[in-house]
């Protein structure tokens, strides 16, 4: 820390990073990370486009928007996805970003589980019974009670 309370890695974050959530999921855009860093967006595309990272982790972290037509609009990511592009992007604003964002991602998500409704599970109602159905089934388990082997309900009783 210097004298004035201002972090080593670079000048205050003057803007909180723009992050997007809906669907329980959090996501930054390459176009709001260009315009808070005051870069070209084509610049933060050619650093998406240059990481040197494994196939699975792009498809993973990265979700590609296109222009119809085929080209390249922007490039939305999740926690991990947007450090790593910030974490290749050079310079002490990129440094106090990247610390910025990762502290906006960790409360947005802490956010979102806190706000989700979580659905209660409810039983089905009861189906119709049958009530003849049942009577049925009861004379007919009643029956091969009272006809099996030993004496009759009828012929049990004090005495006999």
């Amino acid at each position: 820390m210097h004298a004035a309370g201002v972090p080593a890695f670079g000048p205050p974050v003057a803007l909180a990073p723009v992050l997007r959530a809906g669907d329980g999921r959090v996501w930054a855009d390459s176009r709001d990370i260009a315009a808070q860093l005051g870069r070209r967006h084509h610049d933060v595309l050619r650093a998406w486009r240059d990481l040197d990272c494994p196939d699975d982790f792009r498809q993973s972290n990265f979700a590609v928007a296109e222009r119809p037509g085929g080209d390249l609009s922007h490039v939305t990511m999740n926690r991990d996805g947007c450090v790593f592009l910030i974490s290749r992007l050079t310079g002490a604003k990129a440094a106090g970003y990247l610390i910025a964002y990762i502290a906006e991602f960790r409360r947005m998500k802490d956010a979102l589980k806190a706000a989700a409704v979580r659905p209660v599970a409810t039983a089905a109602p009861p189906a119709a019974l049958d009530y003849e159905a049942l009577c049925g089934a009861m004379a007919r388990a009643t029956a091969s009670v009272t006809t099996g082997p030993g004496p009759a309900p009828s012929q049990v009783g004090p005495g006999r």
